[in-house]
């Protein structure tokens, strides 16, 4: 993106989070007032100097954070995200949040501060041995103890930020995550501030002389070179926080899975890692569906798209509407990737919810790995349009791929859960049509049974925290309105599977739609389909849209973009 218009989109987040800054932006203000009263002799400093540093600190606050909260912002979500984020909220659970983080904060303070206070005993033990000794042993203990402070910190705001944004919903499990950025965030740290230290004593040489001697005597400095310094203080500062600031964005982001990371060549993890990671995010679901307990079907389709979004779309994905054969939808395309072929993605959710905003992350993820452009569309949902309105829609996508003259050779259609049902019974109906096959289909942890009478449905249910009999027998209900759930276009693992493209479908050893998976290659393999079947070991539904928090997420959406590739015709 060009210079100029990355500084206007800035300068628009920046007066877009202007309400923000203010509110919180006023806070480091008043504990720093409050703090030079505590701490200053009576009568000093006099009322001029205390309005001037009030009015320096008010400017750079209000001047500098909403630059700072909209750069992280753009850094985390890019500009097709930050409209839909929501601002901060300030209620009871973020109060109780806030105050253990302070609880916490404290402690690590308390600990540093005896940690300092044993280093200064060392450091005076080899003074008395030898004034050098005590020098190198001084810096090298200041060195240590300031690395040592700024990596605990780091990784306590990371984790922090983590916790706070649900994802994992462990302060233990988000700690662990940001061990491995830790020291290096602390290192680059210490080198900024080095750095800054060095270019502040640039405008401030002039003034060396007398702040030197009054801090010698004691007194107050001569006004020019007192305001030189609190200008200077004021704006490395403000470089300092915006530099630091874009450095924790980025390792956020990177820990959450949404930078522009290659997944397909990242070596396998280990069960405790797996476990580690399952953990997080069973605890995430189950805060997110106490949340949601007594939704209404709008309630929750708001809720399932906030929960897509928990998961940002990498900034450097474009973004933009689409309607394809009359169908809404959003075109996804990462950078660098080939334009000639297209993955027609059919989102999941039980086919009464889900959406283009909820299944972005998702998208942008195969799009990368496949490295193609992507259509994620809004079929029409049940119960207002139901069966086989969602198909229809489907048909009239791929359709219009066909007319828009992509090659059938160079379409792949793709789906999650319900999108899985989908995929088949789009592939059916488009048979049925004479239109021409794709190049393959992927099903991630397919729902191809609507009359949920698999046997995992049964056995699994202790172990799926997403799917039960009562809950798909629910939906199922909704989205067929009557209709026969046996119909092969309900229920495409009944159809007649014959000369279907490839196909490859990935489900989790945990969930009760297990037995739809197994039902649905096993009746393709036996019409001669070439299908592979992947079953993950401990992983739940739908964990491929959950690659944020995931390995194997990542892993398995690596497969999936291999997959596509191998059977692109050339």
């Amino acid at each position: 993106m060009p210079v100029v218009a990355t500084l206007k989109e800035i300068l628009a987040l920046c007066w877009r989070e202007r309400a923000t800054a203010l509110k919180f932006g006023l806070v480091p203000i008043a504990i720093n007032l409050g703090l030079l009263f505590v701490f200053t002799e009576p009568g000093e400093p006099s009322p001029q100097t205390i309005f001037i540093n009030w009015l320096i600190g008010l400017v750079s606050i209000l001047a500098f954070a909403p630059f700072c909260v909209a750069w992280y912002r753009m850094i985390l979500f890019g500009k097709s995200e930050v409209a839909r984020r929501f601002t901060f909220k300030f209620g009871l659970p973020e109060l109780k949040f806030f105050g253990w983080s302070v609880a916490i904060s404290i402690l690590i303070a308390l600990v540093s501060g005896i940690v300092l206070f044993i280093g200064g005993g060392i450091v005076v033990a080899f003074s008395a041995i030898n004034p050098i000794l005590g020098v190198i042993a001084g810096f090298g203990m200041v060195l240590i103890g300031l690395v040592t402070i700024l990596m605990v910190l780091s990784r306590w705001s990371i984790a922090l930020a983590m916790v706070a944004a649900g994802h994992p919903a462990g302060l233990q499990n988000a700690w662990d995550i940001s061990k491995p950025y830790g020291w290096g965030m602390a290192w680059i740290q210490l080198i900024i501030f080095a750095l800054l230290a060095v270019v502040a004593t640039i405008p401030l040489a002039g003034y060396l002389p007398d702040l030197i001697s009054a801090a010698q005597t004691k007194a107050d400095p001569p006004d020019n070179a007192a305001n030189a310094l609190e200008l200077t203080s004021t704006f490395v500062g403000a470089l300092a926080l915006w530099l630091t600031t874009t450095m924790f964005a980025l390792v956020y982001r990177r820990i959450i899975g949404g930078g522009s990371v290659s997944f397909g060549s990242q070596a396998p993890i280990d069960d405790a890692t797996r476990t580690q990671e399952m953990d997080a995010v069973l605890a995430f679901l189950k805060k997110f569906f106490a949340e949601n307990s007594k939704a209404t079907i709008p309630e929750f389709r708001a809720a399932i798209d906030r929960f897509g979004t928990s998961f940002p779309t990498p900034s450097d994905v474009s973004i933009t509407d689409a309607n394809v054969g009359g169908v809404p939808g959003k075109w996804i395309i990462a950078p660098g990737v080939r334009e000639d072929r297209v993955v027609l993605y059919l989102h999941g959710g039980g086919f009464r919810v889900g959406s283009s905003i909820s299944h972005g992350r998702q998208a942008a993820d195969i799009s990368r790995e496949a490295g193609t452009k992507l259509l994620l569309i809004d079929y029409a949902l049940a119960p207002e349009h139901p069966f086989p309105a969602a198909i229809d829609d489907c048909v009239a996508a791929y359709r219009g791929l066909l007319e828009n003259g992509v090659k059938p050779e160079h379409i792949a259609l793709a789906g999650d859960s319900a999108g899985g049902s989908l995929v088949i019974s789009t592939l059916l109906k488009a048979r049925e049509q004479n239109l021409a096959r794709p190049a393959c289909g992927v099903c991630m942890s397919p729902w191809v049974n609507l009359a949920c009478d698999g046997e995992t449905y049964e056995t699994k249910k202790a172990e799926d925290p997403l799917g039960t009999y009562e809950s798909l027998f629910a939906a199922a209900q909704s989205y067929l309105a009557g209709a026969n759930p046996k119909d092969p276009l309900a229920s495409p693992y009944l159809g007649d599977l014959t000369g279907l493209p490839p196909l490859l479908i990935q489900v989790g050893t945990r969930e009760v739609l297990l037995d739809d998976s197994r039902r649905l290659a096993s009746a393709a393999r036996a019409v001669g389909v070439d299908v592979t079947l992947e079953e993950w070991p401990g992983m739940i539904h739908n964990w491929q849209m959950m690659a944020g928090m995931l390995s194997d997420g990542q892993r398995a959406n690596a497969r999936i973009g291999e997959f596509m590739r191998t059977n692109w015709s050339n």
